[in-house]
């Protein structure tokens, strides 16, 4: 659990560290007088950055000492060396005039990650695409069968999981750095496997997101409510997915326009999902006009959702970097994030106490650094630095090799502004306003040139941008070869903009349990820490996504609703903060619905459950039986249903890689969607081997269909994709019942 001071959170990783150092300086305390500049680069409460140090205001400072050799202090005594490589061939030379950012940038690149896929690596190869050759190969690494793999399969994966989307944003940052068509062919290729596999599976016709979470949300238990299953997690729309979908697919749509222009055919595919319709879906569902945030994401009832109040922070700062946001809601996001003026964690408020993942918040402190500096908000700008620099500093202290090289992200993205294009490369340069002085970033490759680029100044105002001494407007031309000197002068910000949060970011409150002891009638179980009486908690009602009424005391009584209602009961801790909802429930008024047991239309039964009076409810189905079945039902009226079914979910116990089987439902011969039966998994929320997991129950995602009076036929289809999404031989379910509701 980490430490949190003045609104900081310092890991354990410091504070084991810091421990250590103490101990050690303990015997072998010296006095040292150390020369410091006049005024710190960025100055909080828990740390100053300094141009040579880092002083964490606890005695312990890293320090840089010369050019070539930083040390780790504690209370004046110096307790580890770190002498940074020289950078190798293909990367930049870096002298910002701050000592300790030029060694902390040497560390970093000189630290060997490059053989280490993670989920970050399609983020750091888009942030910064300069070395495209490479880039492309680690990218290729990562398919098969023209899909991209999944990055880990033990644990949840496609469609619960999608890591797809920044996959096709950095394919496409590689292709305008490249210009290499047969990587775009191959481009084209997969992006159009990929984008039509997620629209026939992951797509919600009723909120217009792909579902599905960022690995990242999945792998801490305790972020997620307790009442969510596999099925409940993929029912999920998250931003970061959907915001990194939106830069692919605007992505892959500037390149065949740019390509349109000079008379030339990108032969991209037409895909199922469009960026502008996806915008307007993201922001309607998940920009929060009342604080100025992104939410996290929408769950619940898939048809119509709850919006969490929390933003996700790596989800907002990718929202701005990728173009999506306009100017206002940029700014809005940047000022009004509590958490923003020291020390941004992954989510505001979070979504429970726990110490956050030290790779993943160094990622998030770079996107929301570069992300900084495109709203001209140079104090929100300087603060993000500084803490980007801390974690550089917290890592090369503690020998931690990270898993990405954020410092060069910062440089491409941030100080230099390197916008890519398919001819060329725009620069829009931000200097930090503590930064000052001449800055140097020699032999930086850029396709068949070397550049040398030297800024003066701070800000993002240029005045002057030459190219070996011409004047020229701030850009390079893909066709550029040989060394070139780039010099750029820079006359401060061109608007005053320092609006900054000093809230500290809270705690959600947690998820409410709710007991209906009748169709219409619930009492509140548990609030958050255990009490149902609580004088700074107060719960309120979801009808249909749409919050209600409020709920005095413990007993909720629903009202006689005409058509089925999905419930959600939230709490709000001290006017503030509102938490995740209860389980959803779903009331189907008497007459509204009916169910189909599916024994009554196949052969019944299963070997894998051992109960054989359990065994004779279920239904198998698979590659090899009951690979397809018809269900006759009628409806009393005309009107939109919703049609899902019961499985039993625990087939991931004994199928520990990629659990998660697929049907495409017909009815009257015409396609209305596929369910996705994703099952448990035994190393999630303690399940085990020896649970009685033959008799846990879910229900897939529904599909929304228009019915007429009378007759229907329903044909429930094997659906098996790519076997790299789904193993063939464990696509198989075992459902029981199939419910038709009006909605």
């Amino acid at each position: 659990m980490p430490v949190v001071k003045f609104g900081i959170q310092i890991t354990r990783r410091w504070l084991i560290l810091a421990a250590t150092a103490i101990l050690v300086a303990g015997a072998s305390c010296r006095d040292a007088t150390e020369h410091m500049p006049d005024y710190p680069f960025y100055h909080c409460e828990a740390y100053d950055v300094w141009p040579d140090s880092i002083d964490t205001h606890s005695g312990f400072v890293v320090a840089a000492s010369g050019d070539s050799l930083l040390q780790v202090k504690v209370e004046g005594s110096v307790v580890r060396e770190i002498r940074p490589d020289s950078v190798g061939n293909g990367y930049m030379e870096v002298y910002t005039g701050m000592p300790v950012f030029d060694l902390l940038y040497r560390w970093e690149a000189s630290r060997g990650v490059e053989g280490k896929y993670s989920t970050l690596t399609p983020y750091e190869l888009y942030l910064n695409p300069l070395s495209a050759d490479k880039g492309i190969k680690k990218l290729e690494e990562g398919v098969k069968n023209g899909y991209i793999v999944p990055v880990a399969t033990r644990y949840y994966s496609w469609p619960v999981i999608n890591d797809n989307p920044q996959w096709i944003m950095a394919a496409c940052e590689l292709y305008k750095v490249a210009g290499d068509r047969r990587w775009l062919d191959r481009l084209g290729e997969i992006a159009g496997n990929v984008v039509g596999e997620d629209c026939r599976v992951a797509y919600n016709v009723s909120t217009g997101l792909i579902g599905g979470l960022p690995r990242r949300m999945v792998l801490d238990d305790s972020w997620m409510p307790g009442w969510m299953e596999p099925v409940d997690l993929f029912d999920a729309s998250s931003l970061t997915v959907n915001v990194a979908y939106w830069g692919a697919l605007n992505g892959l749509e500037t390149i065949t326009t740019e390509m349109s222009r000079k008379n030339d055919k990108s032969h991209l595919p037409e895909l199922p999902l469009d960026a502008d319709k996806l915008r307007h879906e993201i922001l309607s569902r998940l920009w929060m006009p009342n604080i100025g945030m992104m939410g996290s994401l929408c769950y619940g009832y898939p048809l119509w959702p709850v919006g969490l109040e929390s933003a996700d922070n790596f989800g907002q700062a990718l929202a701005v970097v990728t173009g999506m946001l306009s100017d206002g809601m940029k700014s809005s996001v940047i000022g009004k994030t509590p958490g923003s003026a020291d020390a941004l964690g992954l989510f505001s408020p979070q979504l429970s106490v726990g110490e956050e993942d030290a790779d993943m918040l160094r990622a998030t402190h770079c996107m929301w650094a570069i992300a900084a500096s495109r709203t001209g908000n140079a104090r929100a700008y300087s603060a993000a630095v500084g803490a980007l620099l801390c974690d550089v500093a917290s890592d090369a202290a503690s020998e931690h090799t990270p898993s990405t090289k954020s410092l060069a992200s910062l440089i491409i993205r941030g100080l230099l502004g390197m916008k890519f294009v398919c001819n060329g490369v725009f620069f829009a340069p931000v200097v930090p306003e503590g930064m000052t002085g001449r800055k140097q970033f020699k032999r930086i490759k850029y396709r068949d040139s070397l550049l040398n680029i030297t800024i003066d100044g701070t800000g993002d105002e240029i005045e002057t941008f030459t190219v070996d001494g011409a004047v020229t407007s701030p850009f390079v031309a893909a066709s550029l070869s040989g060394e070139h000197d780039v010099y750029i002068k820079l006359t401060g910000n061109r608007t005053e903009n320092d609006e900054i949060s000093m809230l500290a970011y809270g705690v959600l409150p947690q998820a409410p349990e709710v007991e209906w002891m009748t169709s219409r009638d619930a009492t509140i179980t548990r609030l958050h820490g255990g009490n149902a009486v609580n004088s700074s908690l107060k719960s309120f009602v979801y009808l249909n996504g749409v919050v209600t009424d409020e709920v005095l005391g413990r007993h909720y009584r629903l009202y006689k609703a005409a058509t089925s209602t999905a419930v959600q009961v939230c709490t709000m801790e001290a006017d503030r903060y509102v938490g995740f909802s209860s389980r959803p429930y779903l009331y189907i008024p008497p007459g509204k619905g009916l169910e189909v047991e599916l024994a009554d239309w196949a052969t019944k039964g299963t070997r894998v459950i051992e109960d054989r009076k359990l065994a004779e409810r279920f239904v198998e189905t698979g590659k090899w039986k009951n690979r397809v079945l018809k269900i006759e039902f009628d409806v009393a009226e005309d009107g939109d249903y919703a049609i899902d079914a019961r499985y039993l979910n625990g087939l991931g116990i004994v199928n520990t890689r990629r659990r998660t089987a697929l049907r495409s439902i017909d009815i009257d011969g015409e396609r209305i969607g596929i369910w996705v039966f994703p099952q448990l998994c035994g190393i999630r929320r303690g399940y085990e081997a020896s649970d009685d997991w033959q008799r846990r129950m879910a229900v897939t995602n529904p599909l929304k269909t228009h019915l007429t009076e009378g007759h229907h036929v329903l044909e429930m289809r094997l659906y098996q994709p790519n076997p790299v999404y789904i193993d063939p031989a464990s696509n198989v379910v075992f459902s029981d019942i199939i419910r038709i509701y009006k909605i």
